[in-house]
């Protein structure tokens, strides 16, 4: 992805689907270009690659689970459960004994079901 491709980023697939354009817009005009440069330039991170295309991603720094994303095209394949297992293990090994993440709506029941628990404010508390 080029400069020019994230000042376009919340117009494009890899915003949280479901988002109406308005919300996509803001979700990615949380960080600015330089901002996201910098949080990469942070974090350990891994590719998931499947016949030389790059599928998803899980990014690290400390015990903050940075981001995590799979190709919809791809999702519901194990690829996410793999990555999260790779970032959890690479914690592990670093002496983090328990991981911090910022889950977004529609990736909230993902981490639930593989034992996460939530600890921030309720999203909709109703």
């Amino acid at each position: 992805m080029t400069p020019p491709d994230c000042a376009n980023f919340g117009e494009s697939p890899f915003s949280p689907r479901g988002m109406s354009r308005v919300e996509s817009k803001m979700w990615a005009a949380r960080m600015t270009i330089a901002q996201m440069e910098q949080r990469i330039r942070e974090a350990e991170v891994w590719l998931a690659e499947l016949n030389d295309t790059i599928v998803g991603w899980v990014a690290i720094r400390g015990d903050h689970l940075d981001g995590l994303y799979i190709e919809p095209a791809f999702a519901g394949q194990g690829i996410g459960t793999r990555l999260l297992n790779l970032a959890e293990q690479r914690m592990l090994d670093e002496g983090v004994q328990v991981v911090h993440l910022e889950a977004s709506w529609n990736a909230e029941e993902f981490y639930l079901q593989l034992g996460y628990e939530p600890t921030g404010p309720d999203r909709d508390p109703s």
